[in-house]
């Protein structure tokens, strides 16, 4: 069922804040900003083909605490201020790991 996958999951706990704000950290969109109707308030808010530069924005966003959530795929990247709120293993052929985290401390 198409509501079982990270992208309805995360959509449902990302839009229990008002007005949320989400960064993807280490990975393409896959769906997360529309199926959670959010609006990215980034320019670099996820990872495309432009290396350098927008990998050190999006880590000083974090840094900054500049969004409520974020969410890596594969692999858990930690920052200071935000928690590990959710977790699933999903996919077809190939499962990954996704990640969401909540910023819990400004």
């Amino acid at each position: 069922d198409v509501k079982d996958t990270p992208q309805y999951k995360f959509a449902e706990i990302v839009n229990s804040v008002n007005e949320p704000t989400m960064l993807m950290y280490n990975s393409m969109d896959y769906g997360f900003y529309d199926i959670s109707n959010v609006m990215p308030n980034c320019k670099y808010f996820f990872r495309c083909s432009i290396a350098g530069l927008a990998e050190e924005e999006r880590e000083n966003y974090l840094k900054n605490k500049v969004v409520d959530f974020y969410i890596c795929i594969d692999e858990p990247v930690e920052f200071k201020g935000y928690e590990l709120i959710s977790e699933m293993n999903y996919g077809n052929k190939k499962k990954l790991n996704y990640y969401l985290y909540q910023l819990v401390e400004k």
